[in-house]
């Protein structure tokens, strides 16, 4: 399967749109937030 550079593009963002989840149901699960990436967050505003 070839993909084209835009649908790598595509790929990526899309799991970038859904880490903040995974890493608000883990700060929720841990009760700590510590370990919550503030780098995801801000490439999620600037995309």
């Amino acid at each position: 399967m070839n993909l084209t550079p835009l649908e790598y593009i595509l790929i990526i963002t899309t799991i970038l749109e859904f880490n903040p989840l995974f890493q608000a149901i883990k700060s929720i699960r841990n009760r700590s937030v510590k370990d919550v990436s503030p780098f995801t967050f801000l490439s999620i505003f600037i995309m």
